[in-house]
């Protein structure tokens, strides 16, 4: 449920309060986020005032100026302060395995001008990658994309694909102000119809081939029955979306990527990250309305005749909080034989990624599918609360729109 009033939880309370307070004790980089917060507030302390509040996402007021501005457009929302550049310097050097490399793509030298003389020179941004979620398709998050090329100067266009549309790119072909990228990982082509799944049934992915090596290798999550989770699948929407997150990274020169996510696409991106080969190429990640924590009633997804047999067996075995209704969970390789709900593995197996990636979590008060619990992830800088808006509308909500614009793609 949705707190009635206000929270605003530091970091190590949030951890307290889900019991990973060794892991932030032992966590360089969260100290470093605990020191700076502590010398920034001092800062601010001795100086009597503060020119606003960068862990807000809209630079705005603290919570004892509140009241001096009941108009402005923060105070519809809930948001956890933080700074979400804490985890920004972090060296893409010291990533994990990377299983999509980017140079089996595109040989060429970069162009990050897009005029095809080869000339590079530093951006100003970062490419934003856009993931729908179960059952989606690059239309649902086109006219939030469409509102950033409106509404923003960086922006003049953007680029669709399917996972088998961008092998061709070549480096400096897309220039800066194209850099917002709406991705399927459903189908072939950003053409392919929602719903025709021309990619081939598939699932979010983390028990390839069974294998049970080390962090980040094939199967670091596996099924307890893994014939049946496996059948009739042909491809992992995680592993597509790392060789995404590496062609981009080509294309447009930039050492990483910030990536939104909706619902189940939030998911995509955290297991691209984890068990993928996209750790240390996520800069920041927006996971707007994503149940990081599982949903209860995915359990009924049998009922709609709208989904494929393989959608039902694969994601929503993925999705479901406590593998009750598949009657077979998933393990930790390296940890105890417990059989557990895949978010709870994801959230086991996360410390790596957490510390490399900053994220920013997003729900909304009339959301019934994805409520303010399961989309409170404990790794997040910050959680913004949208009023009365429902699991679809958090998609194109001004807010969610704000939030993108003013938290992404901004080096």
């Amino acid at each position: 449920m949705i707190p009635p009033e206000p929270v605003r939880r530091p970091r190590i309370a949030r951890s307290l309060r889900r019991g990973r307070w060794r892991r932030m004790l032992y966590n360089g980089l969260a100290m470093r986020r605990l020191l700076t917060a502590f010398l920034v507030t001092g800062a601010c302390c001795l100086g009597c005032s503060c020119a606003g509040n960068p862990g807000r996402p809209d630079g705005g007021e603290t919570e004892g100026d509140a009241d001096a501005d009941a108009d402005a457009d923060a105070d519809d929302v809930d948001v956890e302060d933080a700074d979400p550049d804490a985890a920004d310097d972090a060296d893409p050097d010291d990533a994990g395995p990377d299983d999509a490399d980017p140079d089996e793509r595109v040989d060429a030298e970069p162009d990050s001008d897009g005029d095809g003389d080869g000339d590079v020179t530093a951006p100003t941004n970062v490419p934003i990658i856009f993931v729908h979620g179960n059952a989606g398709s690059l239309s649902d998050w086109s006219d939030t994309i469409r509102w950033l090329v409106e509404d923003d100067e960086r922006w003049d266009g953007f680029e669709e694909a399917g996972i088998a549309s961008y092998q061709t790119w070549v480096p400096g072909s897309i220039p800066e102000s194209r850099w917002l990228f709406n991705f399927s990982y459903y189908n072939l082509l950003p053409s392919d119809a929602r719903g025709a799944y021309t990619a081939g049934p598939g699932r979010i992915g983390s028990n390839d081939e069974y294998a049970c090596v080390e962090h980040g290798a094939p199967g670091y999550l596996p099924a307890t029955d893994g014939a049946y989770y496996d059948e009739s699948i042909t491809h992992e929407y995680g592993r597509e979306l790392a060789a995404f997150v590496a062609a981009v990274v080509a294309v447009t020169g930039s050492d990483q990527v910030d990536l939104v996510g909706h619902s189940m696409g939030g998911l995509v991106i955290r297991s691209a990250i984890q068990f993928g080969g996209a750790l240390g190429r996520a800069r920041r990640v927006l996971l707007v309305a994503v149940p990081s924590y599982g949903i209860d009633i995915v359990d009924f997804g049998f009922l709609d005749p709208t989904k494929p047999r393989w959608m039902i067996d694969g994601e929503f075995a993925e999705l479901d909080a406590t593998a009750s209704w598949w009657e077979w969970g998933f393990r930790v390789c390296g940890g105890a034989d417990d059989e557990v709900a895949w978010p709870t593995g994801l959230n086991t197996t996360d410390d790596e990624a957490a510390a490399l990636t900053t994220y920013f979590t997003m729900s909304g008060t009339a959301d019934l599918a994805v409520g303010f619990d399961t989309a409170d992830y404990e790794h997040a800088e910050w959680h913004v609360v949208v009023p009365g808006v429902d699991h679809s509308g958090m998609l194109d909500a001004p807010e969610t729109r704000r939030v993108v614009r003013d938290t992404l793609g901004r080096r």
